[in-house]
């Protein structure tokens, strides 16, 4: 059961990536017409943290084979958005 978990997440984890950011977006913004504007800063914020960490990860481990990518530019970019209170950047990068 868990080796299939696991597959299926190996197969998909990009898709699944891009789901939670998008959904995180639409959420956001739906909230930012609606209600209040932090609140909706605040989901943005937390679409964007599992996105932000699944990127580190494959960092790690493509720095590790000795493979340097835009991935690090991503990351950095989406860190700093975070950073400066800019989350609706961050999870759109």
């Amino acid at each position: 059961m868990t080796s299939s978990v696991l597959s299926l997440y190996e197969r998909h984890h990009k898709n699944f990536l891009l789901g939670i950011a998008g959904f995180g977006l639409t959420v956001g913004a739906t909230i930012w017409w609606f209600g209040p504007r932090p609140l909706a800063q605040l989901s943005w914020a937390i679409a964007t943290l599992p996105v932000l960490v699944a990127l580190l990860i494959q960092i790690v481990i493509s720095l590790r084979k000795g493979d340097i990518g835009l991935d690090v530019v991503a990351a950095l970019s989406m860190s700093a958005a975070l950073a400066f209170g800019e989350p609706l950047a961050g999870n759109v990068v």
